[in-house]
């Protein structure tokens, strides 16, 4: 990557500059002469002298101006996982020696961002106040290529660290994005940021979520129509009756932030918990929530939208809603004093059977409802019988927003153990094929053996029949043996 950043990528774009600020991305500063509010510094080149060109920086901000520093992390976690990049051959930089440069240059405030998966591709942006856990790793897309060869799973291996000591990931992370200034200047409340690049250009958006607020922008021009179209679902499911923390303002989707835990993990709990009474009864209230969306048309469905075929009779027993909200799910939801509220539903489509969206809320809990109780709640809801049609449409519908030249690249490698698994396998045929092989070799040889015993046979038995016919007696019986040839004939 070179070292100038771009101001649109994704990077940058998150960030909240202040208005009609001054602002600098350089590859030299060698040769400033002026101050700016913002100077902006890719260390990440082997050429650069980290601490050479943070010295002259310092002396080229205004006062509250800050430096935005982006480096690689020698030690990011997918140099670890890939086989095929040596950890020495890279970049000095670890989170240890940055600190230690930003100590001895004395700045007055440091914030760091943790960058996932990298500078080039970011997906999703971590800080001190937000760090991973299980669910918001998922949103890591690791991107890998066609010949590379991974040890681990990334976002296993980070999970594994962050479930031993959380703070371990501020090591291993792959890229960082280190705001700091000569004086105390204020924090500007950025507690996580994540992008949606596993999707097509036109729904692509940036969360960018605060102390208090989640903000929801489009991430590129294409985007802005999916922007309009998530307020007009705001609008529709508020005329619906439900609850909506979602509301808008110009072109952005603003979110009270709530500190409370989500539905799916309400429900976990009680799972764990064996209250298996309220667990099936907050289900229940949830159909009867979606019961409220008026009903749709049987005929023009969403399964002839997406030709997807489905016998007649099953059809009859679907409950049609003309407005499908198909990402009303128990992680999309929030449930309190009975109450459920709901946020970030960016999907519509028209004529949604509610059993197929009260499906999908059953299945994106697989992370972590076991196989066995996940088809016992679906067998309770009469939801069984329609798997099939219903994963083939939701993965239709994935496919649609899905760009598929980002989901190959997050995909398309080699695990190291499943390549262990296929050598093994492929070692015990061949150990098993030779064992054929040298049995067969082994059957041939006795064979040959046989044949070469058989010959000795042969080959003594015609010397001892040529020692007859030459010897003094059989000559001698010659006349004997005419005469009985000729008795023998009559």
């Amino acid at each position: 990557m070179e070292n100038r950043i771009n101001l649109d990528s994704n990077i940058i774009n998150w960030y909240p500059f202040k208005e009609n600020a001054k602002i600098i991305n350089v590859i030299d500063i060698s040769d400033l002469n002026e101050k700016f509010d913002y100077i902006i510094i890719n260390i990440s080149n082997k050429n650069i002298d980290a601490k050479e060109v943070l010295i002259h920086a310092k002396d080229c901000l205004l006062d509250n101006g800050r430096i935005i520093i982006i480096a690689n992390n020698k030690f990011g976690i997918s140099n670890w996982v890939n086989n095929e990049i040596e950890i020495s051959e890279l970049n000095d930089l670890t989170k240890n020696k940055i600190d230690n440069i930003l100590n001895e240059l004395n700045f007055k405030y440091t914030k760091y961002y943790y960058i996932m998966p990298d500078i080039e591709n970011v997906n999703v942006i971590f800080t001190d106040n937000t760090m991973p856990n299980p669910e918001n790793i998922s949103r890591n897309l690791s991107m890998h290529f066609s010949k590379e060869v991974i040890k681990e799973n990334e976002n296993k291996l980070i999970q594994q660290l962050i479930k031993n000591d959380k703070n371990s990931f501020k090591f291993f992370a792959n890229s960082y994005f280190i705001e700091v200034s000569n004086d105390l200047v204020e924090d500007n409340n950025v507690n996580f940021v994540s992008f949606s690049n596993l999707r097509k250009e036109k729904y692509r958006i940036k969360t960018v979520v605060t102390k208090d607020k989640v903000y929801k922008n489009a991430a590129s021009i294409e985007a802005k129509e999916h922007i309009q179209n998530i307020k007009k679902n705001i609008d529709t499911i508020k005329n619906i009756g439900f609850n909506m923390l979602d509301n808008y303002e110009n072109d952005t989707i603003i979110s009270k932030f709530v500190n409370e835990e989500t539905l799916d993990k309400e429900l976990i709990n009680l799972l764990n918990e064996n209250n298996t009474d309220m667990f099936f009864n907050i289900i229940n209230n949830f159909k009867e929530i979606l019961l409220k969306i008026p009903n749709g048309e049987f005929e023009n469905s969403v399964f002839e939208k997406y030709n997807i075929n489905i016998e007649k009779g099953k059809k009859e027993n679907l409950h049609f809603l003309k407005h499908g909200f198909w990402d009303l799910i128990f992680q999309n939801c929030f449930y309190i004093d009975n109450e459920f509220y709901f946020y970030d539903q960016e999907w519509y489509e028209e004529n949604v059977p509610l059993e197929f969206i009260l499906y999908r809320a059953i299945i994106y809990l697989q992370n972590i409802l076991d196989e066995k109780t996940k088809n016992e709640v679906l067998e309770k809801y009469n939801i069984v019988n329609f798997i099939t049609e219903f994963k083939e449409l939701d993965d239709k519908l994935q496919i649609e927003i899905r760009d598929e030249d980002v989901w190959k690249k997050h995909i398309n490698y080699i695990e190291f153990k499943d390549l262990k698994k296929d050598y093994d396998e492929a070692k015990r045929l061949n150990e098993e094929r030779m064992d054929v092989i040298n049995f067969f070799k082994k059957e041939n040889e006795d064979l040959r053996n046989q044949v070469a015993n058989f010959d000795n046979v042969m080959k003594e038995k015609d010397d001892i029949i040529n020692r007859m016919i030459n010897s003094k007696s059989w000559k001698i019986t010659e006349p004997i043996r005419k005469i009985t040839g000729k008795f023998s004939k009559n």
